[in-house]
């Protein structure tokens, strides 16, 4: 097994690994710009499984690569679909038929990814949609035996000139494509509570917060990721309330320490795309963007997907914010 060929196995083993998906069948949608879900409900309709409405369906941009009239999808490229396709080459669509659960009491219903859809897409749902989805995270093993069979069966089989062709085309469409600018104008309308602050604020080291500062940045929804501890209260509760998010590993994002204000983004070091781009040789040594209100996708290479998933977090907190593609 050359590297690259070990790089591509285990970048895709982590980020399509195939998984149960278990959910009570309620009419449901959901929608971003990388995927969207949607599920009715319609009891005329029965399947060979006896599961009313037995169809779940994610439009994502791998569907963009099938050549059919029928099936017309205007997500947005990302290097894990784009990999996907041109290493993995899936045939079927990424709709899914139910079965009904053992024990329905609750109306759930399951269907298997197939290795078809990015596990991280499955988080972003329950962190966003007002649904939740359940599913067993594969251990390390597990990994590493379907990295295996990818191995064996597909990887294998592809150049190494090829598979870095496809690396750069990937990272084109991670930071080059499509350019995303984020401006905050106003911070989520958090409580002045002092419970929810003394969880969600940390003490500041290099500037003192009075109660009277704190009550005028909550109270005004106040912005600014400055230089470290300089931030905005509201901004430094939005931080510590990210860690909640599956999204983001449950680390979150943090402040950064920079005169010209920015935020840490850290967390994707733990991603399977920024672990390929290390050992492809791009390696970063720092994970964030710059900015105190206004932010942009291509800053020190961040990339799309994460700045999709900085808007949708922004937006279930309660921020007020304008996002805008610049090309």
């Amino acid at each position: 097994m050359s590297s690259y060929q070990r790089f591509f196995a285990n970048f895709i083993a982590r980020t399509y690994y195939p998984v149960t998906v278990s959910f009570k069948s309620v009419p449901l949608k959901y929608s971003n710009p990388l995927f969207s879900v949607s599920h009715k409900i319609n009891s005329s309709i029965f399947t060979d499984n006896n599961c009313e409405s037995g169809y779940i369906n994610f439009d994502i941009a791998t569907n963009k690569y099938h050549k059919s009239r029928f099936v017309t999808s205007n997500k947005l490229n990302t290097p894990e679909s784009f990999i996907k396709f041109m290493v993995d080459k899936p045939k079927e669509y990424t709709t899914f038929q139910l079965v009904k659960k053992d024990n329905n009491s609750d109306n759930n219903v399951e269907f298997n990814t197939n290795g078809l859809i990015p596990l991280r897409y499955l988080d972003m749902f329950n962190d966003f949609s007002l649904h939740k989805f359940s599913y067993v995270k594969p251990t390390e093993l597990d990994i590493k035996v379907y990295e295996r069979t990818l191995y064996e069966e597909k990887i294998a089989f592809i150049n190494n000139e090829f598979l870095y062709d496809i690396y750069q085309y990937a990272k084109y469409l991670s930071e080059k494509e499509n350019i995303m600018k984020i401006e905050v104008s106003k911070a989520p309308n958090y409580p002045l509570d002092n419970d929810f602050i003394n969880k969600y604020l940390e003490k500041s080291f290099r500037m003192e917060e009075t109660e009277f500062v704190i009550n005028k940045n909550i109270t005004e929804r106040i912005w600014k990721s400055g230089d470290g501890d300089f931030s905005a209260t509201s901004t430094k509760i939005f931080f510590n309330r990210s860690k909640n998010y599956e999204s983001l590993c449950n680390v979150g994002y943090g402040k950064l320490f920079s005169s010209s204000g920015g935020i840490n983004f850290s967390y994707v070091s733990q991603l399977p795309w920024f672990k390929l781009k290390q050992k492809m040789g791009d390696y970063q040594q720092y994970y964030d963007i710059s900015g105190c209100e206004t932010y942009w996708s291509n800053s020190d290479d961040i990339g799309i997907t994460e700045f999709i998933i900085f808007s949708e977090i922004l937006a279930k907190e309660g921020a007020l914010y304008n996002m805008t593609f610049e090309n």
